[in-house]
């Protein structure tokens, strides 16, 4: 008699009259069928609903690194069901950010609801989703949150306006990673200007050009002193004497700053950081070349850099390089006195009337009250 074979289901039977097996065979069992769901694109609503039923029924059961496993893959899949996905989402914080970061599936409230009022690490996991809108950005941008503007800053596919960046970068001074991926952004002096330091070659010299730009707009009235003449002297005793430590400590006494950002200027490879911090103090174009040629020898033994160097700081302004130090110290640069923006002025003499009957001032309605995903509050609750 011919044996015949048949196609297995999708997922076993779940009965409940029969005896349950144990937890170790039932939390497998989730992974199987979980495999099994993953590995087709595409399933009938009847098979999606078997799932989704004994999924939920044994998650209970699963542990964390299961809960975790079984996320990856249905954040994944397009056809993932949404109450499997919420119910991993409240059940472990770590299954909500991934899920957050990468399924097709979540609504557009549960997005928004976790870009605004969720956990630092769910509203990262937001804005590193490929998909993410600029409403969304708007939303995760005046968190102002580490971990969430870096998310932001690495992801390329998050428009992020000029006004954005501005506030990013101020803060990517004392983050290096994240600096440097608002660097691969953006050639916009007025946002790469606190980040002189980690700027490029290019990038350095279009910041140059810009702060020269703004001291014309605003006259030369914005200068401050330059240090006193003993400060420069001393700065350079140290170079020739090839005290380094000492340099350092002069220098970040000067410029106002902590040892360890003092040391960065002095150790940056092309030189401009320290050329124009020592230009921004007031000190000779030829004293700051000999500081070059008796320091790092990458530079002192290059006559192109040498070269450059001395053209930079013969060239530029003593306005131009304090507002360059002064972003590079995180110190507030003013705006140019001078707009190059259009402003309409009132006529002092004309007679105060009305333009408009006046009307009662209607207060806006209160927005009505919206109900938050629960996986929001899970973290607080344990």
């Amino acid at each position: 008699m011919p044996v015949t074979q048949s196609s297995p289901p999708v997922a076993p039977a779940y009965d409940e009259k029969n005896a349950r097996p144990d937890v170790s065979t039932r939390t497998a069992l989730i992974r199987v069928l979980t495999d099994l769901f993953a590995v087709r694109a595409h399933h009938t609503d009847e098979e999606i609903r078997h799932y989704q039923e004994i999924v939920l029924r044994m998650l209970p059961d699963a542990d964390s690194a299961i809960l975790l496993d079984i996320s990856r893959k249905l954040a994944a899949h397009p056809k993932s069901p949404l109450p499997v996905l919420q119910a991993l989402m409240e059940r472990d914080q770590d299954c909500a950010a991934v899920i957050l970061a990468k399924s097709a599936v979540l609504t557009e409230d549960m997005l928004t609801a976790a870009a605004q009022f969720g956990a630092s690490d769910l509203a990262a996991a937001v804005a590193r989703r490929p998909d993410v809108d600029s409403r969304l950005v708007e939303i995760l941008v005046t968190r102002h949150e580490d971990d969430v503007w870096r998310a932001l800053a690495f992801n390329d596919s998050a428009s992020l306006d000029v006004r954005s960046l501005r506030e990013m970068a101020r803060r990517g001074r004392e983050d290096p990673v994240m600096a440097r991926a608002i660097c691969t952004r953006t050639d916009n002096p007025g946002v790469l200007l606190p980040l002189f330091l980690h700027a490029s070659k290019t990038q350095r010299a279009t910041v140059i050009l810009e702060a020269e730009r703004d001291e014309i707009a605003a006259g030369g009235r914005r200068t401050i002193d330059p240090a006193q003449p003993d400060v420069c002297e001393q700065l350079e005793k140290a170079a020739l004497a090839h005290n380094d430590q000492e340099f350092r400590a002069i220098l970040a006494v000067a410029i106002k700053c902590d040892a360890a950002l003092a040391s960065q200027i002095v150790s940056d490879e092309e030189g401009e950081p320290l050329a124009i911090s020592l230009s921004a103090l007031g000190m000779s174009p030829e004293a700051i070349m000999r500081v070059f040629l008796t320091g790092d020898a990458t530079i002192a033994q290059s006559c192109d850099k040498i070269e450059t160097l001395y053209r930079l700081v013969s060239q530029i302004s003593l306005g131009a390089s304090q507002r360059i130090c002064r972003a590079m110290l995180g110190a507030p640069v003013a705006a140019p006195a001078v707009s190059r923006a259009h402003r309409p002025l009132m006529d002092q003499t004309a007679t105060p009337t009305a333009s408009r009957p006046a009307t009662q001032t209607i207060a806006p309605a209160a927005a009505p009250a919206r109900k938050l995903p629960l996986f929001l509050f899970k973290r607080r609750l344990r």
